[in-house]
């Protein structure tokens, strides 16, 4: 693979993570600060292809340079926001990792192109947003449930019911929530 694709692939592979970040942390950041923050990212990839550079590949420089990777790339007021992103930055490249490992492996492509690692590291990111919804959506669905008694014919017993958040409809009678 010529060095030039190399870099480009990275480039895009790593403002895609950037950005995958940046939706799911809510934390706007301008497309120049995530191209800075994907530039600095290719960098070091580049970095991999010289062995004499080996001590830039331990754990405590990788710990850094992703340090100044997330500093460059997002606005943050506190250290415990920068605790998120650098928690939800690092799940994210893992997360994207392991699918596009997965869709590799899962269509048997043995020669990867550079277009296809892209779109695979795209999809991934697209993937991620779809399982960041649905477990905002449990999340929701657990605030809407309430615990309702039910008296019937003498008996009763105590069950988990929604609440129709739908049209806040209240029940003429006792002025009670609606639930479903």
């Amino acid at each position: 693979m010529y060095i030039e694709y190399y870099i480009i692939e990275n480039l895009l592979i790593n403002y895609i993570i950037i950005s995958c970040t940046t939706i799911l942390t809510k934390k706007y950041s301008s497309p120049k600060r995530k191209w800075i923050g994907a530039f600095l990212g290719t960098l070091y990839s580049v970095a991999y292809l010289y062995p004499n550079l080996e001590a830039l590949f331990n754990l405590v420089s990788k710990f850094f340079i992703m340090t100044i990777i997330i500093i460059i790339s997002f606005p943050y007021r506190d250290k415990k926001e920068f605790i998120r992103i650098f928690l939800v930055f690092y799940l994210v490249n893992i997360f994207i990792c392991g699918s596009t490992y997965f869709i590799i492996y899962f269509t048997g492509i043995e020669h990867m192109k550079m277009s296809f690692l892209i779109v695979c590291a795209y999809i991934s990111c697209e993937l991620l947003k779809y399982i960041y919804n649905d477990i905002k959506t449990l999340k929701y669905i657990n605030d809407i449930k309430k615990s309702i008694d039910i008296n019937l014919l003498g008996k009763s017993f105590t069950c988990e019911a929604l609440i129709d958040s739908g049209n806040l409809l209240k029940d003429p009678l006792g002025n009670n929530e609606v639930v479903i």
